[in-house]
């Protein structure tokens, strides 16, 4: 016993690696030799191969490098020896002695299921350094990598989206846009974008931004809505902001970089601007025949789209502009007369002559919003004034 003992302990001390060895695998030969269910070589006999588990079949390799496959089934020499190198997957070998085509008169002799293929694609690393590996062509689904050094490797064809590793960090971050929702405490998150644009619709009280590595550029884009009159509070790390144009559609922009000097944001370059300006266009209603205004103008609107900038918030609409509009009278009326502006039957404003009066004062309460094709109409008043003749009108628009 104790003869017994000394043995397996010296079989144990052999077995391990020495230090500073280099690694080493068993010698696996891809020309096996298989025998019969009675122990003799399986001359001439037949070696079937299918997935593991199934009787899917699948194929063995001529090669190392997996481009020819065998015929299956493997036929044996008469040794009962043949070349398989495997596959990713597992393996069902099935027996067959010799007899016929593929063994077809042959008899079955035995069946192992679950034979593993390439061990190290089908393996599990754990706890390993791996250096410079060049990993080509594989697809890895479901995988978890964990507690891993990998190093000096290239990671191709990989598209890392708005997401934040639970560790490290990145050592260049690109420059995406972020289009932001309104927020009254907005976050400029500049692990993620380098671009932030925000229209505000109501006062902003507080912001601030995260991340930052040297050198880094970011860009800060806040606009007025058409109202205006908000105000807006610069993040506290960022230095030397310019002052916040709060006109209606008016963009205060300020270009930064991060100084780890001072670990904050250091503004380079500032813009206060606004949208595109309210371009003019007009239309013209004339009557000059001098006789008494008794009758409806009609004038279509913008059959055609003016070509211009719109702004975004009214693509395709065009807006009454009454500073710059002006109606008068050839003759003027006698009483107090009123014209009425309707775009179809909706009434927009008032056109109003005082007795005696030639120039009109235009009345119409807000910026009435014209789309493309709309008609607009003067329509006079019910009862003909006894002098009032030649309207002239031009009613100016913006776009």
């Amino acid at each position: 016993m104790k003869r017994t003992f000394i043995g397996l302990l010296s079989g144990f001390w052999l077995a391990l690696p020495l230090m500073g060895q280099n690694p080493v695998i068993p010698f696996r030969s891809p020309r096996a030799t298989f025998q019969t269910a009675t122990g003799q070589p399986l001359s001439g006999g037949c070696i079937f191969t299918y997935q593991g588990g199934t009787t899917t079949p699948q194929a063995t390799y001529t090669s190392s490098t997996g481009a020819t496959p065998n015929s299956n089934p493997v036929i044996l020499d008469s040794t009962g020896s043949g070349v398989m190198w495997f596959g990713v997957n597992t393996y069902k070998l099935v027996a067959y002695s010799a007899g016929g085509t593929n063994c077809a008169s042959g008899s079955l002799q035995w069946t192992v299921d679950n034979v593993p293929g390439d061990a190290f694609l089908n393996g599990t690393i754990s706890g390993a350094t791996i250096t410079n590996p060049a990993i080509s062509g594989g697809t890895a689904t479901g995988q978890t990598v964990s507690s891993d050094v990998i190093t000096g490797s290239t990671i191709n064809s990989t598209q890392i989206g708005n997401s934040i590793p639970s560790s490290g960090s990145f050592t260049f971050t690109a420059g995406a846009l972020n289009a932001m929702s309104f927020s009254a405490s907005p976050l400029f998150a500049s692990t993620l974008y380098s671009y932030f644009v925000m229209t505000l619709t109501a006062n902003v009280t507080s912001s601030s931004i995260t991340g930052g590595q040297a050198g880094q550029a970011i860009t800060l884009k806040m606009c007025e809505n058409s109202s205006g009159g908000y105000t807006f509070a610069w993040p506290s790390g960022l230095l030397n902001p310019p002052t916040f144009n709060t006109a209606p559609n008016a963009c205060t922009i300020d270009f930064a970089y991060y100084d780890t000097t001072v670990s904050a944001w250091v503004t380079v370059a500032t813009y206060t601007g606004f949208a595109p300006p309210i371009l003019p266009h007009s239309i013209v209603f004339a009557d000059l025949s001098n006789t008494v205004y008794g009758a409806s103008a009609l004038v279509n609107l913008f059959n055609s789209p003016v070509a211009g900038t719109i702004p975004a918030a009214g693509t395709a609409t065009y807006n009454g502009v009454v500073a710059t509009s002006k109606c008068t009278l050839t003759t003027a009326a006698t009483a107090s007369t009123t014209f009425t502006l309707k775009d179809g039957a909706t009434s927009v404003g008032t056109i109003a002559f005082a007795a005696s009066g030639t120039i009109g004062a235009i009345n119409i309460s807000a910026a009435y919003p014209i789309v493309s094709g709309d008609q607009i109409t003067i329509v006079a008043p019910a009862s003909a004034d006894a002098t009032a003749a030649g309207l002239n009108c031009s009613l100016a628009f913006g776009y």
